[in-house]
């Protein structure tokens, strides 16, 4: 099945070769994505009824713990072997952020194993500490890929990573159904799961680029030179430690603070609502995010930067806007079918989630502009003020004993700092603010006749199936009027 994707994804992009380089590449990723996580969304229906609420909140929280170490794991080098001009360089690059990550992973162990049952108190998931441990390997598997990932980025590999995205998925699934419905293993057979899966993600991966990483060092490893490229590169822990470990926190403080506040199963509720939402979003923002940072760095030597970096922010545009209003309009009906009555107080999470997330779709992947130009120092503070309103918005919440209120603000505030941000670093990049808010706000009132045509089935006939039925007819009619914007020359 891996291979037959990756063949698909070679077919994919000769097809399209002739329209672009950086779509092409962006297709080969997308493919791998896109089979990872319909993947998924076969698998939530039976592990939406496998495992309660509550126990995707300990794995939420699980998951919450380890993505904050990960993106410090690798003093953010891992950013940086994309850079160098000469091959030996980025590979020694990748060789220090192993290094790193195997230190942090033993670290990371060692604290869990002293400290696991404090923290789980902490945080109000007393069941995530019998598999606490279980973050080391998880950490250090991850923090490598990411690496690698670069490394694969740099030399073209895409087909490499669509496989290992789409092997790790598989894995993490099916372990997650096989011990949720023989072994019964709760929590436990969630975070299993997620840990294998991790674990063949990086290997897959490894496999695909060993060969040229060792080939690129030719038996010249110098750790002089190695410290020399740490030095080059300081930008990256300098200030984009402190910059990635306030944006992780940020993402994942809604859980954090969620489990604290309340319980697990409220963060697990939480916790669903942004996967299933993040999934769609992840296929076409994160395949763009990885392809987008070497090629703009290309368009900015060569003066064009700001008719690359405004190409993009429209296509995002195009591709989020309006499938994100529909479903949030959408979302009560979709969630009682896809997920089931255990789940109907998620849909007002989703709601609301889906206003931030269509602001991440639109900006992240132009948040690499900050590794390009450079400008680490203002990613900093950007980071800071976004931490802060977050922080407050989820306190404010919390303090009214209102998780529903708490989400609203941290939606809402998130999905302004984002859209504030994104004109900023455009504006870095030669792009008008004007120009920004014409694409955005251009796109906003492109959607509102789809919108329109499902609010109005819901508000006079209702039903789960009669809108989730207005939902595909205006999804696909928006695809047909849209399509041809996405297929313009980049």
């Amino acid at each position: 099945m891996i291979k037959a994707f990756a063949s698909l994804a070679e077919r994919a992009s000769a097809f399209i070769g002739s329209r672009s380089n950086f779509f092409r590449d962006v297709v080969v990723i997308l493919t791998g994505t896109v089979a990872s996580r319909i993947i998924v969304l076969l698998a939530i229906p039976f592990l939406a009824r496998i495992y309660t609420p509550a126990e995707f909140g300990v794995l939420a929280l699980f998951m919450t713990i380890n993505a904050i170490i990960i993106c410090v794991a690798c003093g953010r080098y891992e950013m940086a072997v994309v850079l160098p001009r000469e091959d030996r360089d980025s590979a020694h690059l990748l060789l220090a952020c192993i290094g790193m990550a195997t230190l942090t992973s033993i670290l990371t162990f060692v604290a869990f194993w002293v400290w696991a049952e404090d923290l789980t108190n902490l945080l109000g998931g007393k069941e995530l500490a019998n598999w606490l441990w279980l973050s080391a390997a998880v950490i250090w598997s991850v923090s490598i890929f990411h690496a690698l990932r670069s490394w694969a980025t740099r030399k073209g590999v895409f087909t490499g990573i669509s496989r290992a995205n789409v092997s790790g998925t598989a894995t993490t699934v099916t372990v997650q159904l096989v011990l949720g419905y023989v072994q019964k293993l709760g929590a436990g057979g969630l975070i299993i799961g997620q840990a294998v899966g991790q674990i063949v993600h990086f290997l897959v991966l490894l496999k695909e680029v060993a060969r040229g990483v060792v080939s690129s060092i030719g038996g010249r490893l110098s750790f002089s030179h190695m410290f020399g490229l740490l030095k080059r590169y300081r930008r990256f822990p300098i200030y984009d430690c402190g910059a990635s470990l306030l944006n992780a926190c940020s993402n994942e403080l809604p859980v954090l603070m969620l489990g604290a506040f309340f319980s697990p199963m409220i963060a697990g509720y939480y916790a669903m609502s942004r996967r299933m939402l993040a999934m769609p979003m992840q296929v076409i923002g994160g395949s763009i995010a990885q392809v987008f940072f070497p090629k703009a760095k290309q368009q900015l030597e060569k003066g064009k930067l700001d008719e690359f970096a405004s190409s993009i922010i429209k296509r995002l545009a195009v591709v989020g806007i309006t499938p994100m209003l529909l479903v949030t309009v959408s979302a009560p009906e979709l969630n009682a079918v896809v997920l089931g009555q255990a789940w109907i107080p998620a849909s007002i999470y989703i709601q609301w989630i889906s206003i931030w997330l269509l602001s991440a779709f639109i900006t992240s992947p132009l948040m690499q502009l900050f590794y390009v130009l450079e400008r680490q120092k203002e990613r900093l503070i950007y980071q800071n003020v976004q931490m802060a309103v977050r922080f407050a918005s989820l306190g404010y919440g919390g303090l009214q004993d209102d998780p529903v209120l708490a989400v609203a603000l941290f939606c809402i505030s998130s999905a302004v700092v984002h859209y504030a941000n994104c004109i900023w670093i455009l504006y870095r990049a030669g792009v008008q603010p004007s120009l920004t808010l014409r694409i955005l706000l251009g796109e906003f009132a492109k959607a509102i006749p789809f919108i329109v045509f499902v609010w109005f089935i819901k508000w006079f006939w209702g039903g789960n199936w009669l809108v989730i039925a207005a939902f595909i007819t205006a999804g696909l009619a928006f695809l047909g009027f849209r399509l041809r914007d996405l297929f313009s020359r980049t």
